[in-house]
């Protein structure tokens, strides 16, 4: 995303593709699977075991409804040809084992720049979201028309854009397919 990370490193790392880099003090969800990218070397956000949040834009603002209900992590796997990173909800409803979130990411080794999967490419490679479950529904609230739908199926944020009324004014929205938010709203 682009309001979060630092590229202060990207310098120091740009000549070794075998860093894997874990951030420090993130609280964007490992369930985006934004949270891992691969350019020079490797780079991975690390969640908040006390809540999450997202970027401005959303309907719910950036700490969406719920956001300490995720305490998540990693648990890795080395193996002799890869390294297999796996998300786990540590929330005490799942045991002291937690729950495995998603597939693994998974990292071959030895790492390097031409065997790397979580590049900048997987925007473009990526599907339109799909609406998957029910119609929506529309309410008139004074001044605000609000249109909600159930979410779409998708493993990263999208926009909805829309044309207003006669003035075909633009109205752009983010919503994010790890929190249960109204997909659009119409101001």
């Amino acid at each position: 995303t682009s309001e979060w990370g630092d590229d202060s490193l990207n310098d120091s790392f740009k000549d070794y593709p075998q860093v894997v880099n874990f951030s420090g003090h993130s609280h964007y969800s490992l369930l985006d699977e934004r949270s891992v990218h691969q350019r020079d070397s490797t780079s991975i956000a690390t969640q908040s075991i006390s809540y999450t949040e997202l970027e401005s834009g959303n309907v719910n603002g950036t700490i969406p409804p719920n956001a300490s209900a995720t305490p998540m992590g990693y648990v890795m796997d080395i193996h002799s040809d890869r390294v297999e990173i796996i998300r786990v909800n540590f929330s005490d409803k799942f045991g002291e084992e937690g729950l495995v979130e998603k597939q693994p990411w998974i990292l071959p080794v030895p790492l390097t720049k031409d065997g790397f999967i979580y590049t900048d490419a997987r925007v473009y490679a990526n599907a339109a979201p799909v609406m998957t479950a029910g119609k929506g529904s529309y309410r008139a609230d004074g001044a605000r028309h609000i249109l909600s739908s159930p979410q779409a199926a998708t493993t990263i944020s999208y926009t909805v854009t829309s044309r207003y009324g006669a003035t075909g004014r633009n109205s752009c929205i983010s919503a994010t397919s790890i929190t249960d938010l109204p997909l659009c709203r119409l101001m």
